[in-house]
């Protein structure tokens, strides 16, 4: 009986660990967004774009 016992606790660690990659993925995703965002202030500022006209 105790050999049952062993074998039902070993499947049911192994589908505890769920894909790390499955969810590391959607975190990327998000902070794209705000890159866009970024690089809009940076050409905006007309005084970088003077200083290198003169």
């Amino acid at each position: 009986m105790a050999e049952s016992e062993e074998t039902t606790t070993d499947e049911g660690v192994e589908p505890r660990p769920r894909p790390v990659p499955a969810d590391t993925p959607q975190p990327p995703p998000r902070p794209a967004r705000w890159v866009h965002l970024v690089p809009r202030p940076s050409p905006a500022r007309p005084h970088d774009t003077e200083g290198a006209d003169g």
